[in-house]
């Protein structure tokens, strides 16, 4: 992710996202997507991290009802236009995980996220996600992980992350993942 030189604060750029215009004026695309980065990347800011921490702490209960509740504030934290699906699946169709042989985990497109059944399971909880993602397995549960990665996808998707070149789909996923799991 490109690192930007801000002026803005975490608070103002949410302030800013909720209301939907800067001096009267509607937000442009292009500053949606740049007051969604400052109030979804910044860091070591003192403005309250509760968001993040609700959102972990939905995600880390593992079931459907908590996850969405989770999406909601996503979107939120996001200021998302339009929804995101969130489907929970067997995912037969889907073939297994390049990551995780053997095993479905889920996926995204710019309009939904598919958890997979696999995904509901403890098998994964080591501390790792792709070999790049690092986590307290104490504090977060694999599947926060997963999901959060999914959630990247669809902000990728949209258009909404500021990507490095260098780095593939996946990466950008994985480095968002982390960023926000840091958080906590």
């Amino acid at each position: 992710m490109l690192l930007i030189e801000r002026r803005v604060s975490k608070r103002k750029a949410h302030e800013i996202l909720k209301h939907g215009k800067v001096h009267g004026k509607s937000l442009t695309p292009k500053q949606r997507r740049y007051f969604g980065y400052i109030y979804g990347s910044s860091y070591g800011d003192d403005d309250d991290m509760s968001d993040f921490i609700t959102v972990v702490t939905l995600l880390n209960k593992r079931t459907q009802e908590d996850s969405e509740k989770a999406l909601l504030i996503l979107q939120q934290m996001y200021a998302l236009q339009s929804a995101v699906g969130l489907e929970f699946s067997t995912c037969i169709e889907k073939t297994t995980s390049t990551v995780y042989p053997g095993y479905r985990t889920a996926y995204a497109n710019a309009r939904r996220i598919v958890i997979c059944a696999d995904s509901m399971k403890n098998n994964f909880n080591n501390g790792t996600h792709s070999k790049t993602i690092r986590y307290n397995s104490q504090k977060i549960q694999h599947y926060t992980v997963v999901f959060l990665h999914e959630f990247a996808h669809v902000l990728d998707k949209r258009g909404l992350l500021m990507e490095d070149a260098t780095k593939n789909d996946e990466r950008i996923a994985d480095a968002f993942a982390q960023q926000f799991i840091d958080k906590v």
